[in-house]
């Protein structure tokens, strides 16, 4: 179609209408996939409350979701197998995930953060969230890679791609280059901030409870920028200046990233500031910060810099955290309480979309290869490099203070916190 008004000038709007239009049986397949999204999100918000009021000791809203999830698509895939249309239907579209999903979620961490304690307890936040996740970037990548020069391990399809009853074992070595293993466990190093304070109640402990947080929070930071410079660097061939020039990348996309959101940031808190009349409206104070905040995340992701594209995710949560830490106090007592609502129903809302797909992504990937040596390797890898990590990193910079910050049984619960893996992880698989 694009090529026809190219070269003719003209839109052939039947032909148009007959590329579009979606028939009856994928009509019916995309109406049964949202009627699933949707119980899924509503048990998520239910078993939320649930876990809320008895608090048992084992289980969690988000793996309840999943496991559910996994469950639709293994019997949906014993049902109808896979075909073109199915496929379609449950495909994830990326431009859908990181233009409409992710930016409510990074909105609601930075705008509705505990700001006083976060900033108080930052030091450490900058301990667990920047220094372990480089360490744990260290021991992940040496391990993945010992693992498969040593272990042999194998992949397998167990399916046809058409007829799941029909078993084709197909068995191939897992040859992985070492740049893909840096990109693998730069991936990996994403820890799940919203189920990590789950466990912490912030009334009974709100030291422990901003440092899981916190680290979170920088964790995505820093996991997003390791993970966009190793990706940037694929085509190149790993020397010894790699690490140096992975540094590099990291620092320039970082910074760039955190000055254009503290740009929008900071021109979005003078507005509302100097022009009150603004804040007469709660409908107005959020869109103007909502917009402000898209253009931020946009204008990042559209910029590019020695071959190297911003991140959007860190100047949007950069742009959050200035709101919430001044704009907040420049809107009207009504615009406060709005916001404040209305970020974290969409962000709350979004994460739950998020978990219910993550099950139900299973259809898609049953007919690829599958290890599960190498799923039991790297959770283990996770596993023992995380307590690793944050021990050495957390008693090496103890060794520069005379006074201790954070008590061991607050650090394990910091290492427990940061073995989770969510929504930036599986945004970065996308």
């Amino acid at each position: 179609m694009i090529e026809d008004v190219a070269k003719n000038g003209t839109v052939d709007w039947a032909q148009l209408s007959d590329e579009e239009t979606v028939s009856p049986e994928e009509h019916g397949k995309r109406i049964v996939f949202l009627a699933v999204i949707l119980l899924l999100m509503l048990i998520f918000f239910w078993m939320e409350n649930v876990m809320h009021k008895y608090k048992p000791k084992v289980g969690h809203e988000t793996g309840i979701t999943i496991l559910l999830g996994i469950c639709f698509s293994l019997a949906y895939f014993k049902w109808h197998g896979v075909n073109a249309t199915d496929y379609e239907v449950f495909h994830f579209r990326p431009y859908v995930f990181f233009d409409f999903i992710l930016p409510p979620i990074i909105f609601n961490s930075g705008y509705n953060m505990r700001r006083k304690k976060f900033f108080t307890n930052l030091g450490n936040i900058m301990i667990t969230g920047l220094g372990v996740t480089f360490v744990c970037f260290t021991i992940y990548s040496a391990a993945t890679y010992f693992v498969l020069a040593k272990m042999e391990l194998t992949m397998t399809r167990y399916f046809n791609n058409l007829d799941p009853t029909h078993v084709v074992p197909e068995t191939y070595p897992i040859e992985i280059p070492f740049m893909n293993v840096l990109m693998f466990t730069a991936l990996i190093c994403s820890s799940d901030v919203v189920a990590a304070v789950s466990i912490v109640d912030f009334s009974e402990q709100p030291k422990l409870y901003s440092c899981i947080f916190g680290e979170g929070i920088v964790n995505d930071i820093v996991s997003i920028v390791l993970f966009n410079t190793v990706e940037h660097l694929q085509e190149t061939k790993f020397t010894r200046s790699t690490p140096w020039l992975i540094l590099g990348e990291f620092a320039c996309l970082a910074i760039v990233s955190i000055l254009i959101g503290a740009a929008f940031g900071f021109a979005c808190c003078l507005m509302f500031k100097h022009f009150y009349f603004l804040t007469t409206s709660v409908i107005t104070e959020t869109f103007l910060m909502t917009t402000f905040g898209l253009l931020a995340y946009f204008t990042s992701n559209g910029t590019v810099i020695l071959g190297v594209e911003m991140s959007g995710i860190i100047s949007m949560l950069v742009f959050a955290i200035i709101q919430g830490h001044y704009t907040w106090y420049n809107l009207s007592p009504q615009g406060k309480a709005t916001t404040s609502v209305t970020y974290e129903f969409l962000g709350r809302a979004c994460e739950a979309l998020v978990y219910s797909y993550v099950g139900l992504s299973l259809y898609s990937c049953l007919p690829g290869f599958w290890s599960f040596e190498l799923i039991g390797w790297e959770l283990l890898i996770i596993i023992v490099g995380r307590i690793v990590g944050v021990l050495i990193t957390f008693y090496l910079f103890r060794l520069c203070f005379r006074k201790a910050t954070i008590s061991f049984r607050q650090l394990l619960f910091i290492i427990y916190g940061g073995m989770i893996r969510g929504a930036i992880a599986f945004a970065l698989v996308l």
